[in-house]
């Protein structure tokens, strides 16, 4: 889930972001919800609501769900589509090769949104600083990437861009 702070930007989405959430939103009000209910029901025929933790534990569930339905919609409401069709220029969607040119380094990434967030696969926001830094450069462009601190900041060369 993304941080309630966000939720008045406006967010940059992929078709498949798209895709994705649509699917989510319809699996939670079509399956999830009915669920939650059945739930709910076959904890409210235990008698006492008052002691009764199956139907506190569908509650929250419930709560978890409706929260979760209302962020998709403010998400899907409140979004820009990204086009990838740009050539030579770093974007969403696109793999960057860079080179640090302090430590003579190739550092190679993807820049997705933050949806598609993924350290293990080398897959970097377009929120973040670095990403920041970048989009909208071109391959030989030499850009210094600014730290918390002087001493974390560096510069790096666009290589290539796929």
């Amino acid at each position: 889930m993304i941080n309630k702070k966000t939720k008045t930007e406006n967010f940059i989405l992929t078709k498949q972001n798209i895709h994705d959430l649509k699917s989510e939103l319809e699996n939670l009000i079509h399956f999830k919800r009915k669920e939650i209910i059945e739930d709910l029901k076959q904890a409210r025929q235990q008698g006492d609501l008052s002691e009764n933790s199956q139907y506190d534990a569908a509650k929250q569930k419930q709560v978890e769900i409706e929260e979760r339905i209302a962020e998709i919609n403010s998400f899907l409401k409140n979004h820009a589509i990204t086009s990838f069709e740009k050539k030579g220029v770093v974007l969403i969607g696109k793999t960057v090769t860079l080179l640090d040119l302090k430590s003579n380094e190739k550092i190679v990434f993807k820049i997705g949104t933050v949806f598609d967030i993924n350290i293990s696969k080398n897959v970097i926001s377009n929120i973040s600083p670095l990403a920041k830094s970048i989009i909208g450069r071109k391959i030989g462009d030499r850009i210094l990437i600014k730290g918390k601190n002087v001493v974390a900041s560096y510069w790096v060369k666009i290589l290539e861009i796929k």
